[in-house]
């Protein structure tokens, strides 16, 4: 999330910003506006396909890995009745071969997934499916920029640098299934 400077344009929060502004043993997978620092949602990074089932429907989680199939996150949206809080619950799977950078994209995705989900609560399924697939469209216009302004901001964007933890499950690819 960023901040909006005197020209209306977002101002990228520098480390030592970040590390200001950071809570201390707050929950991790929660997404905070950057101006209010008011929970927007949260996001479980590296769950399995199989949790997600058990917090989407059938047909988005099948919806998402269609959509996703070239990305090497899948990205779900749980269901509003399982969550039970204000804000999307959003569940990020990795595929085989994922790196900290992907990890970094999927959590950007999750950010702006909340921030439009802030400005319209309550959306329809199909308003989810929407809002997931726009994001992701804006996400790979903007992400090298958004990389560019990082680096120049002060953040180490060497690939392993931003790493946010293992995830708890991988997807594999049919490939490497065949070999086990």
């Amino acid at each position: 999330n960023s901040k909006a400077g005197a020209d209306r344009r977002p101002v990228l929060l520098t480390p030592r910003d970040v590390s200001n502004r950071e809570i201390i043993l707050d929950i991790p997978s929660r997404i905070r506006d950057a101006a209010t620092n008011r929970v927007i949602g949260h996001c479980s990074l590296g769950i399995s396909v199989q949790y997600a089932m058990t917090r989407c429907n059938t047909p988005h989680v099948l919806k998402m890995l269609q959509h996703f199939q070239a990305e090497p996150y899948v990205l779900f949206v749980a269901e509003p009745r399982s969550w039970g809080r204000r804000g999307p619950c959003i569940l990020v799977s990795f595929k085989e071969g994922y790196g900290s950078l992907d990890q970094l994209r999927a959590w950007l995705h999750a950010l702006e997934i909340a921030a439009i989900w802030s400005a319209r609560p309550s959306p329809s399924p199909s308003e989810i499916e929407d809002m997931v697939l726009s994001t992701r469209e804006t996400l790979r216009k903007e992400f090298s920029h958004f990389m560019g302004c990082v680096k120049e901001a002060g953040w180490n964007i060497e690939e392993g640098a931003m790493m946010m933890g293992s995830p708890g499950s991988v997807i594999m690819s049919p490939e490497t299934k065949k070999d086990i």
